[in-house]
């Protein structure tokens, strides 16, 4: 796998020139074959199943630093955010996504899905996760 930023400081948010602006909010597990699984997922998902690389992706791992959606926007051009096993609330949005579902708020698109550790074991929710990405990226 590429190594890819992750967001794990309060200082200013760098990206490489690589970034598209498409954002995924996780927690990453403490244990180190849970977080292993996790971002296995992740990179297959994006790297298998999308064709893109991991470095147009900025990952957050909420457990360990407190980003605020309003904040990155200042700063970086968010137009895709994915939430694995993340609240809305964490980040500071103050609407509702359904689960499975993408959703165009302005100019960005937000999709919310379980933790990637659940999606591994439900073949039928990694489906769901997998139609909507599809439509996100225009690959139907």
């Amino acid at each position: 796998m590429n190594s890819f930023f992750v967001l794990n400081t309060p200082e200013q948010v760098s990206v490489n020139a690589q970034f598209a602006g498409y954002v995924i909010f996780y927690k990453k597990s403490k244990d180190a074959a849970v977080a292993e699984i996790q971002l296995s997922l992740l990179s297959k998902l994006i790297e298998n199943g999308l064709k893109l690389s991991t470095e147009n992706f900025l990952f957050i791992d909420t457990s360990s630093q407190h980003a605020r959606i309003s904040s990155l926007k200042k700063s970086l051009e968010v137009k895709k955010c994915f939430f694995f096993g993340v609240q809305e609330k964490e980040i500071g949005i103050n609407i509702d996504i359904p689960l499975y579902q993408l959703v165009t708020v302005g100019e960005t698109e937000f999709l919310k899905a379980d933790a990637p550790e659940m999606l591994e074991k439900e073949k039928l929710l990694k489906n769901q996760l997998w139609k909507q990405l599809q439509i996100s990226f225009k690959l139907i």
